[in-house]
């Protein structure tokens, strides 16, 4: 490919041009100038920043970040951004990465053997257990397949030819096997490809351990998903209590928050967001070693989108003789979707998630956690009951005719 120094790259073999954004992402050209315009107004504050991040490094050694996380000024830079250049670094040190790799028994290429060894692992234990985590682990290596080139198709790095499916594959694998709990879940591949973004393969493993395990909730990406499905219920909680005109406006329309918002908190706003706004948010993801920021940024989007949502929902309504409340469904969803891609301006989102109704507490998530959690598991139990039923009703009912069959059998024989 050649590039004309404009974002703008000619593929020689497809005999087209294609724009790529700041991060090598293949977009179309009003994103591009919509991006470029957004870095160019804001070209002297990420300069001044940096230039802070220079001397604040200098004063204290990313080595020696983890240490200092109280310090005023570095929660200040953070919150301003981290440099692309020291994001990586940054990133493994704040999360806790670097230290789980200096205390672990392990190393990434141990981990990483374990996972492609024919012979079975874990041999102390029950020969019924050993079975069902081989089994888990072959499903795995099945699922992460399918989903290696579903990942960032429209990045080089992650084309076919590209190294970042292999790195992928490996960091994955090696993550099945080392937290046998969670093994593989979708979501993680997303995750796991834009740390490769920004550091090593080996480094971006420990990332995701770190992420797992003492960022995210824990239960975020075992099978059944409770700790998501909890958080998305915690935000519908949220959006209700602190934006009642978006409420409103999506219940009128019979939207579903779940169906839009599961993905913003399985992938961190990845997909949802343009990428330097997704990597903002997570600089003080890492930073403060919490998720509360996914709900903050997330009710900052509504905020942000509430008036024109209301725009749209009384141009429904004006034209309510005529318009079918399938298309109302999928104006407000589409509009939902479509905007986050092009929210551009990470300090106008800040101020408003960052600041009054959006600035929800820890205490309060927590306290929406703990009801939120009681009503899914009386939902799960429901479920579990009704199925139970159902299979005993369906075991009766075959042993009815079963015996049925037999005394039927017996009559005929009798009536020869």
């Amino acid at each position: 490919m050649k590039s004309d120094g404009n974002n703008k790259v000619y593929d020689e073999k497809e005999d087209v041009a294609v724009y790529k954004d700041m991060y090598g992402f293949i977009r179309d050209e009003s994103y591009i100038k919509k991006e470029q315009n957004e870095r160019q107004k804001i070209f002297h504050f990420t300069s001044k920043r940096d230039q802070s991040w220079v001397k604040f490094l200098q004063k204290v050694p990313i080595n020696k970040i983890l240490k200092n996380r109280k310090d005023k000024q570095l929660k200040k830079l953070v919150y301003q951004g981290i440099p692309v250049a020291f994001r990586g670094p940054i990133w493994s040190a704040l999360s806790g990465a670097t230290k789980m790799k200096e205390n672990s028994k392990k190393t990434y290429d141990m981990y990483y053997k374990d996972a492609t060894a024919d012979e079975d692992v874990n041999n102390d234990d029950d020969a019924n257990n050993n079975k069902k985590t081989i089994e888990k682990h072959e499903q795995s290596k099945i699922d992460i397949e399918k989903d290696i080139f579903r990942t960032f198709p429209d990045h080089s790095m992650f084309d076919m030819n590209g190294e970042g499916p292999n790195q992928l594959r490996r960091i994955l694998l090696s993550y099945s096997r080392s937290n046998s709990k969670i093994g593989y879940c979708q979501g993680l591949n997303y995750l796991t490809a834009t740390f490769l973004l920004f550091m090593s393969e080996e480094d971006s493993f420990w990332l995701l351990n770190s992420m797992c395990e003492s960022i995210l909730p824990l239960n975020y990406y075992t099978p059944k998903l409770l700790d998501l499905h909890l958080d998305v219920r915690v935000l519908l909680r949220l959006v209700q209590a602190k934006l009642p005109k978006v409420q409103m406006i999506l219940e009128e329309n019979r939207i579903d928050l779940r169906l839009i918002t599961m993905e913003w908190f399985l992938c961190s706003f990845l997909n949802t967001l343009p990428m330097e706004t997704t990597a903002r948010i997570w600089d003080v993801m890492l930073y403060e070693g919490s998720s509360i920021i996914i709900f903050r940024i997330a009710l900052g989007i509504f905020k942000i989108l509430e008036p024109q949502l209301e725009k749209i929902y009384i141009s429904n309504d004006k034209n309510e003789d005529s318009h079918d409340n399938n298309n109302n469904v999928l104006n407000v969803s589409q509009y939902i979707k479509n905007s986050g891609k092009m929210q551009f301006n990470v300090e106008e989102l800040f101020k408003i998630a960052l600041n009054g109704k959006c600035k929800v507490t820890e205490k309060e998530i927590e306290k929406l956690r703990k009801t939120c959690r009681v009503e899914l598991q009386k939902e799960i139990d429901d479920i579990d009951n009704r199925r139970k039923k159902y299979e005993e009703y369906i075991k009766n009912k075959s042993s009815i005719n079963e015996e049925n069959e037999k005394k039927k059998k017996k009559n005929e024989e009798d009536g020869k």
